[in-house]
């Protein structure tokens, strides 16, 4: 408690210092995704698939997922928005349902704004993240070959190397474990929105210990204008697949490729987020890795 109270107390004094921090936002995400994308890079390079032919199948492969979860995702929300819409009679009554309506048409000029500003904003970050992971992953070797020239502890730098690379190994074999375990799961119970729902889950392991429970709230959610048997349906899937990744998956793989206590997890997560929001998120976990790599290296007997 204290450290948060520390944190939130000096919080003004972080965002000041990293202001900036925002407008590097998709280099920082094109790099995490490079490092996470590299191992299959490396693959198809010793399957002795051409280096740019390779890295052009992986991020045609990364906009077609993009793409295919946004074109799931739209009619989602609009049927979504539409079960919101139905059920407004039943918790207005006719005055503030006038009331309502009146103020959402005299702003209608700033919402159609703000969303244009917020479109406009989402694809120049989309196409800024897409080169930067193109730069990564291209040019990492030399990027590692001049940090090696500049860093004097060189098997210090070869661990910390390691550990990343065992990391994003371990993200990458959970996303495309739980991308298949998610859609069967939903698919045997027959809920409409599996295969999205499965896309949502592989995504949401980018945030360790919360990503899973934003799925099973968004599976809940949506299970609940389908009716009273699916939304039962939907609690069952939840809790086996609860157990799955908590018990089996997750231990499985990250016992061998990521040695961080769960608790760890779960602070520096929280921490990344009172500082940096979402992009302190998916920086927290190689940022904590990198400080316990360089800790244990210098405390070892």
């Amino acid at each position: 408690m204290v450290i948060f109270f520390l944190v939130e107390q000096t919080k003004n004094l972080w965002l000041g210092l990293f202001k900036n921090l925002a407008f590097f936002a998709p280099i920082f995400l094109g790099l995490i995704i490079a490092l996470a994308l590299l191992p299959i890079l490396n693959k198809l390079v010793k399957l002795k698939v051409p280096k740019g032919l390779a890295i052009f199948l992986i991020i045609f492969s990364l906009i077609l997922f993009v793409g295919i979860v946004i074109v799931k995702m739209i009619p989602t929300l609009i049927f979504q928005l539409l079960s919101i819409v139905k059920n407004l009679n039943g918790l207005f009554n006719s005055n503030q349902l006038n009331v309502l309506l009146s103020n959402i048409s005299d702003n209608i000029w700033f919402y159609i704004s703000s969303g244009i500003t917020f479109s406009y904003n989402l694809i120049s970050n989309i196409i800024l993240t897409l080169g930067a992971i193109v730069y990564f992953l291209k040019d990492m070797e030399q990027i590692k070959s001049w940090l090696l020239k500049k860093i004097k502890n060189k098997e210090l730098f070869y661990k910390i190397e390691f550990n990343i690379n065992n990391y994003f190994k371990g993200l990458l074999i959970i996303m495309f474990i739980t991308f298949f375990e998610y859609n069967i799961i939903y698919l045997i119970i027959k809920h409409p929105q599996f295969l999205l729902l499965g896309m949502f889950a592989s995504i949401a392991n980018l945030i360790p210990q919360f990503g899973g429970l934003i799925v099973h709230i968004l599976a809940l959610l949506t299970s609940l204008t389908l009716g009273k048997v699916m939304f039962v349906k939907t609690i069952i899937a939840v809790f086996v697949l609860s157990i799955l990744d908590g018990y089996v998956i997750n231990p499985l793989v990250y016992g061998k490729t990521n040695k961080l206590h769960p608790l760890i997890i779960i602070i520096t997560l929280l921490l990344g987020s009172v500082l940096f929001g979402f992009m302190g998120i998916l920086l927290a976990l190689p940022l904590t890795i990198i400080i316990i790599t360089t800790y244990n290296y210098y405390t070892k007997d």
